[in-house]
């Protein structure tokens, strides 16, 4: 069986979350010190515990020491770049460790082990509430809806469920947090709608950067998304040669 006829048997699901009363006290250390995090790749993953590439936009300092002493399920937070800074706000990437909380690890077990599915990325939480993707068989994804309905702190909302493609959720995981951010932006506030629902210049207010910033990442995210796509595993040899 191809890898194609492998694919058109998996859904991907998109899940909004708000964050139950019993993680509200971690959710608040996170957010009052953030506007955002988000969960770019996962380098290792298992329920119980997982090393992930995340982005931190904090809301005035980088607050890495406060955070750690407030949350014990994040073991490290290891900066890999410099920091960016637009506004108040400091936008930072870092390599994160943690170990789930309980119920978490429970739900991760029967998820990813029990139903066999796995999850896409990005992931992204605020203080409206957390995105999250998971793939696998349309039965498999109604058994995860049914276990989090049995959980009675389970406030969800199915944003989508699409057919799965191979390294679709990778042509987003191929952009810079710079390139997802603002393309993320532009399809929200409706640049990519017809007429046009706002222009460059609404787009770098939204962003804190100038107008020309967000043409070059949306111009270099267009691009990639594009040979990802149509080009796939062609694109990265282009891509190679292109740098020689």
């Amino acid at each position: 069986m191809s890898r194609g006829d492998i694919a058109s048997h998996l859904k991907s699901m998109k899940l909004f979350f708000r964050v139950p009363d019993m993680f509200r006290e971690e959710a608040n250390a996170m957010l009052s010190r953030a506007h955002r995090v988000s969960l770019f790749y996962s380098l290792y993953y298992l329920p119980e515990r997982s090393i992930s590439v995340t982005e931190w936009v904090w809301k005035e300092k980088e607050d890495v020491e406060g955070l750690l002493s407030d949350l014990d399920y994040i073991k490290e937070l290891t900066p890999i770049t410099e920091s960016t800074k637009s506004g108040k706000k400091i936008t930072r990437i870092y390599i994160m460790h943690a170990e789930h909380p309980p119920l978490i690890t429970e739900l991760m077990k029967e998820a990813l082990i029990d139903y066999h599915c796995f999850f896409e990325y990005p992931w992204s939480l605020t203080e409206e509430g957390g995105t999250l993707y998971i793939a696998g068989k349309p039965e498999s994804l109604r058994k995860i809806l049914h276990l989090l309905d049995s959980v009675p702190e389970a406030d969800y909302q199915v944003l989508s469920i699409s057919k799965y493609i191979p390294g679709g959720r990778g042509v987003i995981g191929a952009l810079t947090p710079g390139q997802h951010r603002a393309i993320e932006t532009a399809v929200k506030k409706g640049y990519y709608d017809i007429p046009r629902r706002c222009d460059l210049r609404d787009i770098a207010r939204e962003l804190g950067v100038n107008h020309s910033t967000v043409e070059t990442h949306l111009r270099k995210a267009e691009k990639k998304m594009m040979e990802t796509l149509f080009l796939g595993e062609e694109a990265n040899v282009l891509s190679r040669k292109k740098k020689k």
